[in-house]
C-alpha cells in the first residue's frame, strides 16, 4: 500500500490487516511547519505511522524531499529521533523535480516554483541525513 497515512484511524487500521508492505511517505515532523506546507498538522500521520510500524509488516520510509521546505536539520533529527524508536534508519529519499509540469500545464494551472538539487547540493543533503544517524536510498 502507497501512503502518506492521511486517513482515519480505523481505515488505516483495516488496511494493516489486509496489506503486507506499505510505502509510507513522511513529509514533515513538525505538527505547525506540516500544517504550512499542507494545510494539514501531522497528528494522525505520525499516529497511522506508528501503527504500521508497529504492526510487524514490512514498512518502507519515503520522503518526497524539497529544497528549504523540508530538508532542515531539525526535521532530519526529529526524523532520526522517531525513527529510532523502532530500530529503523534507512529513508529512502524523492528529490524534488519538475516532470508534473505537462500535467500542470493541461489543467491550465501555473506550475508550483520547484526548486531541483543539483547533484553536489543532494550530496550535501545525504551527508546531512547520515549525520543524524540515517541513511539513505534516493528513488
Amino acid at each position: 500500500m502507497d501512503t502518506c497515512g492521511f486517513c482515519p484511524e480505523e481505515r488505516f487500521d483495516k488496511a494493516l490487516s489486509l496489506a503486507d508492505l506499505f510505502l509510507f511517505d513522511c513529509k514533515q515532523m513538525d505538527p505547525e511547519v506540516h500544517r504550512k506546507l499542507t494545510g494539514q498538522d501531522n497528528a494522525l500521520i505520525l499516529r497511522n505511522m506508528d501503527a504500521a510500524l508497529r504492526s510487524g509488516r514490512e514498512v518502507h520510509i519515503r520522503m518526497p524531499l524539497m529544497p528549504g521546505l523540508n530538508d532542515s536539520d531539525e526535521n532530519l533529527a526529529a526524523m532520526a529521533e522517531f525513527f529510532g524508536r523502532y530500530g529503523r534508519s534507512e529513508i529512502e529519499i524523492m528529490p524534488c523535480h519538475a516532470f508534473g509540469r505537462n500535467k500542470y500545464q493541461a489543467l491550465g494551472k501555473p506550475l508550483p516554483p520547484v526548486e531541483q538539487y543539483t547533484p553536489e547540493a543532494l550530496r550535501a543533503v545525504r551527508e546531512r541525513f547520515a549525520r543524524h544517524g540515517l541513511s539513505t536510498i534516493v528513488a
